[in-house]
């Protein structure tokens, strides 16, 4: 099901009611930005029973997320992506983004691949369903991944590209849509010229 802009406005649990998808993304609050899992229905996080990022698997446990203080969000599946941007009153603007509205907005899909995205940090740990990334700048953050055995690897944001051509034939990108994550190894970072060299 593929949903135009809304007219009107919603509050963001409405939004995500409306997605209707299993998917994944992230909140901006004022205290914190977050990762959040949806699940047939129902929105999780991973944090402390204080509401507060769990720092190791130890203190780490799935709650219900709650979107309240919530000022913007993505939720993304490899195909759609949801966005929701607080206005005023708890309620705010939202849209759905799939290659049918991005056609429709004027917008052509890239074919070749996004340039890497990473995240900040490597992946230190995991605990039902999600990974720990860790970096002494940024401190800790849980994302909905299962990186698998190896410990540090790195977890990328994948996307895909939208351009537009203006009235002079000028091309460039427009826009992406968020699709997923994924693990990636040092190999995958650092780049076949750079494991080159001796």
């Amino acid at each position: 099901m593929n949903v135009a802009t809304t007219t009107g406005t919603v509050t963001a649990t409405d939004a995500v009611a409306a997605f209707g998808r299993d998917a994944i993304g992230w909140a901006y609050a004022p205290r914190e930005a977050y990762w959040l899992r949806l699940t047939s229905g129902a929105l999780r996080r991973l944090d402390t029973p204080q509401g507060r990022a769990a720092r190791d698997a130890r203190t780490a446990t799935q709650t219900t997320a709650s979107l309240a203080e919530a000022f913007e969000l993505r939720l993304f599946t490899p195909d759609a992506e949801l966005r929701w941007v607080h206005e005023s009153g708890g309620k705010g603007t939202w849209h759905v983004l799939d290659d049918r509205t991005a056609s429709a907005a004027g917008l052509a899909r890239l074919k070749h691949p996004a340039p890497l995205r990473l995240l900040w940090g490597r992946a230190v740990e995991t605990h039902d369903g999600w990974t720990r990334l860790a970096d002494a700048r940024i401190g800790s953050l849980w994302v909905p991944l299962t990186t698998g055995p190896d410990d540090h690897d790195y977890v990328s944001l994948d996307v895909v590209e939208y351009t537009r051509t203006d009235s002079h034939g000028n091309t460039a990108v427009a826009d992406e849509r968020c699709t997923g994550l994924s693990r990636r190894t040092h190999a995958d970072v650092t780049g076949p010229e750079k494991r080159r060299q001796p």
